[in-house]
């Protein structure tokens, strides 16, 4: 038996143990997190009663996003707390999640929606993603451009520049339980030890038995330990955005492409510009 831990951040996994006959082994990573430092099967058990008591959130689910049913097919509503307030938001399609399988990352999700009373509907973007906590929200980051660019630009090639970025519409980290959702306070801001060893995953399909597997496969073992290993802690946001938009690689006109790509430029050299202003300290 093993036990697994994962959440945006790192996956962790103890070393194998028989738990009928000697109780737990020390974890590979972090071990106050399940309190097991004793060979006693009393471990075990409270571990599990402690998995069976504990609430919704405790176990991984977001309280902050309710599954409804619209015309027959399953959306959501995701709750956006905020210096403007709480806000729910109704989806009506998902615009990209393409990269939220993995365990660990970004998770990051798009949905297409509307806030939850505005009579017209009006279609907003929602975005649901778990930025890098050394980092600050994309809406502040926006703000800090603007306000760098004015600096150095005119009022009309300000406004000229803000046409190539998104429009926030609404901001905030996700709070659950009054607490900030992220894997700092989740993992209590601590690293794995020095002597913490790599674990691979097997492949999930049995090498084959005759001669030719045999001679390529790889075998799969632990790797010798990562003393510098960090953990990237995170911290779950979700952003409000006006504009409703189509990825890159989803069109198919050529002059299409070129002209997003010539929208990229001025939107890179305007950060570029932001930059300078950062260094030179003007």
């Amino acid at each position: 038996m093993r036990l697994w831990f994962t959440c945006r951040s790192v996956t962790m996994v103890s070393e194998p143990f028989d738990f009928i006959k000697v109780g737990l082994p020390p974890l590979l990573s972090i071990t106050d997190i399940l309190s097991v430092h004793e060979q006693d099967t009393s471990q075990l058990i409270h571990f599990f009663c402690s998995v069976a008591f504990a609430d919704d959130h405790e176990l991984g689910w977001d309280p902050s996003i309710r599954r409804i049913l619209v015309d027959g097919h399953a959306q959501y509503e995701i709750t956006l707390n905020s210096a403007n307030g709480s806000s729910v938001y109704v989806t009506t399609d998902t615009l990209a999640d393409f990269g939220a399988e993995a365990m660990r990352g970004r998770g990051t999700r798009v949905f297409k929606g509307y806030c939850k009373g505005d009579p017209d509907k009006t279609p907003v973007a929602i975005k649901d993603t778990w930025r890098a906590s050394d980092r600050e929200r994309e809406d502040v980051i926006l703000n800090e451009i603007f306000a760098d660019m004015a600096k150095v630009m005119d009022k009309a090639e300000v406004e000229d520049v803000q046409k190539h970025f998104l429009t926030v519409r609404d901001a905030g980290d996700v709070v659950i339980k009054g607490k900030v959702d992220d894997t700092l306070c989740l993992l209590r801001g601590e690293n794995p030890p020095s002597d913490c060893k790599m674990y691979e995953i097997p492949p999930e399909e049995p090498p084959s038995t005759d001669k030719l597997s045999k001679e390529t496969t790889t075998t799969h073992t632990t790797v010798p330990p990562v003393a510098d290993f960090k953990v990237s802690h995170r911290v779950h946001i979700r952003i409000v955005f006006k504009e409703i938009c189509e990825t890159l690689y989803s069109v198919r006109d050529l002059r299409g492409v070129m002209q997003m790509l010539l929208d990229v430029l001025k939107g890179v050299n305007a950060r570029s510009s932001r930059r300078f202003i950062h260094l030179t300290g003007l």
